[in-house]
């Protein structure tokens, strides 16, 4: 995946890969909120042609799930399902590395809810940037 569209001004970053997308978008109502909206195409014949998803970031959340500050860790004494992580949030994301994963690590299977982004320094920097 890979970033496609930044803008500072309407506070909105896309990033593309070829069967999915990602969007981070501020939050009308709050300064500090942020709207993170996914959707992710499976292959022609499947019971659901898509999955798409939504979770809402503050701005602490966001830093921490793109590796830009240290952030929450309900991972790290492995209680979730056998997942370590260096950041995460139950239901919001779960990051190890570069390797970030909105709301969950999902299946691997096609249907899963769960979108997948190999973090990029371009990435990080647009999201420092919308956060401010």
């Amino acid at each position: 995946m890979k970033l496609v569209s930044f803008s500072q001004i309407s506070s909105r970053l896309t990033i593309e890969g070829l069967k999915a997308q990602l969007q981070i978008m501020r939050l009308a109502t709050h300064e500090s909120g942020w709207r993170v909206d996914w959707k992710i195409q499976h292959p022609p014949n499947e019971y659901q042609a898509h999955v798409v998803g939504r979770v809402l970031l503050n701005s602490k959340e966001l830093s921490a799930a793109f590796d830009l500050s240290d952030g929450p860790n309900y991972f790290k004494r492995d209680l979730h399902g056998g997942y370590k992580a260096e950041s995460g949030k139950p239901g919001k994301y779960i990051r190890w590395k570069n390797y970030l994963n909105i709301p969950d690590p999902g299946t691997g299977f096609n249907g899963s809810p769960s979108i997948s982004i190999y973090i990029t320094k371009e990435m990080q920097s647009s999201v420092s940037k919308l956060i401010g």
